[in-house]
C-alpha cells in the first residue's frame, strides 16, 4: 500500500462534510464508526485524526488509535523532507494547548501547508495551513 493509496482513499470522501448541529454525512460518518470508534460524534468532536485513523485502516496502514491529532506525532517515523501522502501535524490555539490539526500532505508553498484530511472546515477537503503552526512531518512508510 502506498501513501498515494492514502491520498485516493481519502479522495474518495472529499467533500462530505459534518458540521456541527446538523447531520453529517451518512457515508463519512459509518466510516469513522466501521474503522474507528462506533460511539465518535463527528457531529460534535473534533474528527481529523479519526478520518485519518479510518482511511490508515482501509489502507493497511499504520494507525493512531486515538482521536487526538498530536497522537500521530507517535506514528511512523519523522521526515524533515515531506512528499506527498506523508502526514502533517499542525497546533491548534497554541503550541502549547495540546490541541492540533492532521492530515496527508499535498505541498508546501512558501509559508503554506497544504493537506488533504477531515474536518477541514467541516469537511474533507484540501486547504492551506500556515507552515509556522507544524509540529512535524511522519512518514508510514507503507510505500
Amino acid at each position: 500500500m502506498s501513501e498515494n493509496n492514502l491520498i485516493l482513499a481519502a479522495l474518495v470522501f472529499y467533500g462530505m462534510s459534518a458540521v456541527p448541529g446538523s447531520t453529517p454525512d451518512k457515508t463519512l460518518n459509518d466510516l469513522i464508526r466501521t474503522f474507528f470508534n462506533k460511539d465518535f460524534d463527528i457531529s460534535s468532536d473534533a474528527w481529523c485524526s479519526a478520518f485519518l485513523n479510518s482511511i490508515c485502516c482501509l489502507c493497511g496502514a499504520p494507525v493512531s488509535g486515538s482521536p487526538a491529532a498530536r497522537s500521530w506525532l507517535n506514528v511512523g517515523i519523522t521526515t524533515t523532507t515531506p512528499k506527498l501522502g506523508d502526514i502533517v501535524v499542525f497546533w491548534r490555539e497554541s503550541e502549547q494547548s495540546g490541541l492540533g490539526h492532521v492530515g496527508i500532505f499535498i505541498r508546501q508553498d512558501g509559508d503554506q501547508i497544504w493537506t488533504l484530511g477531515g474536518d477541514e472546515n467541516y469537511a474533507v477537503g484540501i486547504l492551506p495551513f500556515p507552515a509556522a503552526r507544524l509540529l512535524g512531518f511522519r512518514s508510514l512508510c507503507i510505500s
